[in-house]
């Protein structure tokens, strides 16, 4: 996994634990350092769907933004 990836995952959780005020930016920074890593070639489309479901979305909040994605197009 690459480095910038790992490092906002960890921030993330540890905002999630300390309930910091600014999670909104945390949440962010790892949606943007996964699509950057999946633009960029260092992780498939396959890796960036699941590290955003694990980490950013609900279930339902993937399949919304999947629909939202595709009414789009």
């Amino acid at each position: 996994m690459p480095a910038a990836i790992q490092k906002d995952i960890d921030a993330y959780l540890e905002g999630i634990r300390s309930q910091v005020t600014y999670l909104d930016c945390l949440w962010d920074e790892l949606y943007g350092s996964i699509n950057a890593s999946q633009w960029g070639w260092e992780i498939s489309k396959e890796q960036a769907d699941y590290l955003r479901a694990k980490y950013l979305f609900e279930p339902e909040d993937e399949e919304e933004a999947e629909d939202f994605r595709q009414t789009e197009s």
